[in-house]
């Protein structure tokens, strides 16, 4: 049951960060900060009621670790603006490899071993990311391989936070996606105050951004819910494994959305890319298959 959570994660996921290039590259001349207050503020005015017409309610907790995630989740939101205007979204979902990789480490160093087709299983994923990554025309400067290393580094110890907060607390883990992004809002509240940037809320470039990321978002709480109840049933290694099907379903999701749809968002079309990439992808779904 645990892995139609996580493939319906992945396809959210993937609607997402399309949602989200589409919203960037519309809106290319607005300020990182306020971009990112954006996205937050309009997660946590949609995670309560979407929620709940799930079914699901969110209940409130304050404690020292909820808000020191709250802040790590604002710079995460940060870095994740870096990445939107840098990278394009199916070199992007390469980067989903690195978050297994360090889960299987974890949950191996907590009372696993690993094993000879492990550790080739892993050799694969790095070669195959390498190749579906790798293009010409993409720069990866530090403060882009800064950001990208933070995202995955934050999004691995939030999930093993999550699960010690509903094993210990009972908190679930959509209540803490709530709450810790809910101090998140604050603290980049708090910075667009100190640098006087609140005005840009009222652009008509942050109107048009807003528009499409209202729907990213409604995504993005799409996958909140799917990960809080499929983490629960498995390991955080096995649930995670799953993004194995990321790149090749990102690929698949974006071609369709530029080629057939029109829509623009920045990808490389290609044959020879095309070809490479699907290639790749491949030898990252036969690795992920055997971590």
């Amino acid at each position: 049951m645990w892995q139609l959570y996580a493939l319906s994660a992945i396809v959210f996921n993937c609607l997402e960060d399309i949602t989200d290039k589409l919203a960037m590259n519309g809106s290319a001349a607005i300020d990182a900060d306020v971009a990112t207050f954006i996205r937050v503020a309009l997660y946590c005015m949609l995670v309560i009621p979407i929620t709940a017409l799930f079914g699901y309610l969110v209940s409130w907790y304050c404690s020292p670790g909820i808000v020191f995630f709250g802040l790590a989740s604002a710079l995460m939101s940060s870095a994740y603006t870096v990445v939107l205007k840098r990278v394009n979204i199916t070199t992007l979902a390469v980067f989903a490899y690195i978050a297994p990789i360090i889960f299987l480490v974890i949950d191996n160093a907590i009372g696993n071993n690993f094993t000879f087709v492990q550790v080739c299983a892993i050799l694969g994923l790095v070669v195959g990311g390498i190749g579906f990554a790798m293009d010409d025309r993409l720069k990866f400067d530090k403060l882009t391989m800064a950001a990208v290393v933070f995202m995955f580094v934050y999004s691995g110890a939030e999930i093993y936070y999550a699960k010690w907060m509903f094993k210990n607390e009972g908190l679930s883990v959509i209540s803490l996606f709530a709450n810790v992004w809910g101090w998140a809002a604050v603290f980049l509240a708090a910075h667009l105050i100190v640098r006087r940037k609140v005005p840009l809320l009222l652009t008509r470039q942050a109107a048009t951004y807003t528009k499409l990321s209202t729907l990213a978002k409604s995504f993005d709480v799409a996958i909140s819910l799917l990960w809080g109840i499929g983490v629960t049933m498995t390991t955080v290694a096995q649930f995670s494994s799953m993004e194995v099907f990321f790149p090749p379903v990102m690929l698949a999701m974006a071609l369709l959305a530029q080629t057939c749809f029109g829509i623009n968002i920045g990808e490389h079309v290609e044959r020879q890319v095309i070809a490479r990439k699907v290639s790749m992808a491949a030898v990252l779904v036969v690795s992920g298959m055997f971590v």
